[in-house]
């Protein structure tokens, strides 16, 4: 997978799923991360894109 390779991950040690989204401020950078489990990772990806929608400005 691109992303381990590009991050020098291993594939035994890490994998891609969904759940999680990274809080970025303009002008700023990523300042934190929403992450869900528990479900079929479609819908943890689901629930916390809703959950930001939810709380934005």
């Amino acid at each position: 997978m691109a992303f381990l390779g590009a991050n020098d991950l291993s594939a035994g040690d890490y994998t891609c799923y969904g759940g999680g989204f990274p809080i970025k401020v303009d002008g700023v950078g990523t300042v934190g991360a929403v992450i869900v489990s528990g479900l079929k990772d479609f819908e943890d990806h689901d629930l916390a894109y809703q959950a930001l929608l939810g709380m934005k400005a």
